[in-house]
């Protein structure tokens, strides 16, 4: 059950108008007209193996805040994006009618 309770925690909910992540332990949500951009960033991660770079998307928003999209976080950034993270990031784009860069940047 903790494995599931956790699972049910960690996720991203997208509408028309809201993008929402449930990353444990804090929520972030982001209006629509917020958003500047979703984009695919390298990050630092990882608590057991030490510090490895992935590509995580980053909701950057309009006044020049944002925040990560861990429960989306792909693949180590030595390998080509995973295509399933790059369709669920574009459909997420898609709805929210943003615009973003794929290709993964170190920021």
């Amino acid at each position: 059950m903790l494995i599931g309770g956790f699972l049910l925690r960690f996720r991203v909910v997208v509408s028309k108008d809201r993008l929402t992540t449930y990353n444990v332990p804090s929520v972030r949500r982001a209006a629509r007209e917020e958003i500047a951009a979703i984009e695919l960033r390298t990050k630092q991660w990882g608590l057991f193996t030490g510090p490895t770079p992935v590509r995580v998307p980053y909701v950057r928003l309009k006044d020049g805040s944002g925040f990560w999209l861990y429960p989306l976080a792909g693949n180590g950034a030595t390998l080509a994006p995973a295509p399933r993270q790059l369709a669920m990031l574009n459909e997420i784009r898609t709805t929210l009618g943003v615009d973003g860069e794929t290709s993964p940047t170190g920021r």
